[in-house]
């Protein structure tokens, strides 16, 4: 109902005093009461259709929205019990009432009461801090036990909940990093290329990176090594696929050992701890395609003199036809490698090709302590 501006106030509805008017403070005290009920606003409850049987004086509520009885007709309005009767009060957009039953401030919007906190927007804000203070890097700051994001389930949603983090261009960084005192410990994400990795630190300046996936190709690489305790199996990820490809370190160190003659050592060592003091590695040479294997019985594989020396399971491929053939081969050693110790390390029943024994090359094995002939089963010479 739209107000008389010659008679009230055009928000609250004030009753004025007009000129030459009898009893005026009549007028003003009414005015006053509707002020005593509008500002600072509060109210019993909003689930009433009819007043109640017994209100007290000054009594407010927030009529529901199907009124009946003495409130018919004044769906949400604010009605207060002054002088021995209701007084109602139509709300106007933006007004807000204390509701005492659910301890929630209210807000009279879009012709509903709703939830002030509810209606609440954060738009545009140049920073953003929950039980801390945001600053201009961090513009949102949260200080916190735990922080949940979860799928919306109010609007409806998908039931899906991605978290993006973009930037700028390839050479940027998009990651998370975790910290120990807000100093960096490990990070993962887009480190300055469109490659996922994951970086680790042992002081926040210093890092390593632990593991690589190419955007590319999706192949997956160690550039420090791979250790594992239990099984680590391969397989192909669908028919008609190559198998998945693990990515070694290239190059053989002298603290790994020396390959058999001939062979400069390019390529990957894997090495794989069976037990406590029970060892295994092989190694693919990168630049001939053979595969060599040793055994360390003794100690885990800081030791270069428990191992054993290397033996090459087989040799070159040759290409033909569309197959590949491979051929064995005997390990061949110099009269030099082949001293006791390395009889001992190699065990009783190895061979090797001695290639310049007296007399010219001849096969010789290993009976625990020295390298035999095979053809007279003297220690080679």
């Amino acid at each position: 109902m739209a107000s008389d501006p010659n008679t009230e106030t055009p928000v609250l509805k004030l009753p004025y005093l007009l000129a030459a008017q009898a009893q005026k403070h009549v007028t003003h005290n009414e005015a006053l009461r509707q002020l005593d009920c509008l500002v600072q606003a509060s109210a019993k409850d909003r689930n009433r259709s009819e007043p109640p049987v017994s209100p007290n004086e000054g009594d407010c509520h927030i009529v529901s929205p199907v009124a009946t009885g003495g409130w018919a007709g004044q769906d949400n309005a604010i009605a207060a019990f002054q002088d021995g009767a209701w007084v109602f009060h139509l709300p106007q957009e933006g007004w807000r009432i204390w509701m005492e039953s659910e301890t929630a401030l209210l807000v009279w919007s879009n012709d509903a009461w709703t939830d002030a906190a509810q209606d609440t927007t954060i738009e545009n804000a140049d920073v953003l801090g929950v039980n801390t203070t945001a600053d201009s890097t961090n513009r949102l700051s949260v200080k916190s036990d735990a922080t949940l994001l979860s799928h919306d389930d109010i609007t409806p949603g998908s039931g899906d909940h991605r978290v993006a983090i973009n930037k700028a261009a390839s050479a940027r960084t998009s990651s998370l990093v975790f910290q120990n005192a807000f100093s960096g410990r490990a990070e993962f994400g887009l480190l300055g290329d469109d490659d996922w990795s994951v970086k680790v630190s042992a002081n926040g300046s210093s890092w390593n990176t632990a593991m690589n996936i190419d955007g590319s190709s999706g192949l997956t690489s160690f550039p420090h090594g791979l250790s594992a305790s239990g099984s680590l199996t391969c397989v192909n990820p669908e028919e008609g696929e190559y198998p998945t490809r693990l990515n070694l370190p290239d190059g053989l160190s002298q603290s790994q050992g020396t390959l058999p003659f001939g062979y400069p050592g390019y390529g990957g060592v894997l090495t794989l701890n069976i037990t406590a003091n029970r060892c295994f590695q092989w190694f693919v040479d990168g630049t001939s395609g053979r595969f060599f294997v040793r055994v360390n019985h003794i100690s885990q594989p800081d030791s270069n003199s428990d191992w054993s020396n290397w033996s090459a399971l087989w040799g070159e491929a040759h290409q033909g036809a569309g197959t590949g053939m491979v051929t064995d081969r005997v390990p061949v050693e110099t009269l030099s490698a082949l001293t006791p110790a390395s009889a001992v390390s190699a065990m009783a029943g190895a061979i090797r090709l001695a290639q310049n024994a007296t007399g010219g090359p001849v096969l010789v094995f290993s009976d625990g302590s020295n390298w035999l002939r095979s053809t007279d089963r003297t220690i080679v010479d």
